[in-house]
């Protein structure tokens, strides 16, 4: 397929973990990648890696919570592209503080580079969607099961992840007539930097997930290719939970202990 033909994606977030993770796999679909992320030098060695000939990515330094280096980024693909077919907002910052420590600024900031940054990113996808207008486009964002129950530390994080859930339902509703479906990944514990967390906190975890184990960034790169593939044609405002079962359990009474 000529390159011209191979449909443009946009990854947010994708100097590493799941962003890279999904980076690769859209490589494999022969999809053209602008991989975006705050992290220049994390970005050009992830670029490298994944891409050794530059042929099929494009590297963007990017902060999604700043208008300014959107317009840049949107005026990018404007110029080389013309067109865009995916937007994957998986940026996001995630610190652990109780509420009673939290600083105002902290909570600013993760509501404005998670749930925010989204916003931002999605308006301005959808400027360059609307231009093909007999084509399904995609714009998959990135939550977390943080967003659908509290945890003790992630206040500003769950609330956030809980916004994306319902900035997915609005935005697929307000998009449907451009033919751009919108919905949403809600990862459970997943193999990252991010969850490099307590012996503890790993415990923890693990006895709330009837698969007793993490998830891989595979895992939710295989499900990114399927909610942006021309497979997935009516589904949309979707939350997809990869979490093992997480969400849909509760307390995992050793068996050993039922009468």
């Amino acid at each position: 397929m000529e390159k011209k033909n191979k449909r443009v994606a946009i990854i947010t977030g994708s100097a590493k973990g799941i962003g890279k993770a999904i980076a690769e796999k859209f490589i494999e679909q022969n999809i053209q990648v602008i991989l975006a992320d705050i992290n220049e030098e994390k970005l050009h060695e992830t670029s490298l890696e994944i891409d050794p000939s530059k042929k099929n990515t494009d590297s963007i330094k990017l902060d999604v919570s700043s208008e300014e280096e959107i317009n840049k980024l949107k005026q990018f693909v404007l110029k080389k592209y013309g067109k865009l077919d995916i937007l994957v907002n998986n940026a996001g910052i995630a610190p652990n503080r109780l509420i009673e420590d939290q600083s105002l600024g902290e909570w600013e900031r993760v509501l404005k580079v998670n749930l925010t940054g989204t916003f931002l990113c999605s308006r301005m996808a959808i400027e360059l969607m609307k231009k093909q207008k007999d084509k399904l486009k995609y714009i998959l964002n990135i939550s977390s099961i943080s967003g659908a129950v509290g945890s003790v530390g992630r206040s500003a994080y769950g609330v956030s992840k809980a916004g994306i859930i319902q900035l997915t339902k609005q935005m697929a509703t307000e998009f449907a007539e451009f033919k751009i479906l919108v919905n949403s990944i809600s990862p459970g514990p997943v193999n990252t930097d991010l969850t490099s967390n307590s012996e503890k906190a790993f415990e923890s975890y693990i006895s709330r997930i009837p698969l007793g184990k993490f998830a891989e960034k595979n895992s939710i790169a295989t499900a990114a290719v399927f909610l942006t593939s021309k497979e997935c044609d009516f589904i949309t405002g979707h939350t997809l939970n990869i979490d093992g079962g997480f969400l849909a359990g509760g307390i995992n009474f050793p068996k050993t202990d039922l009468k």
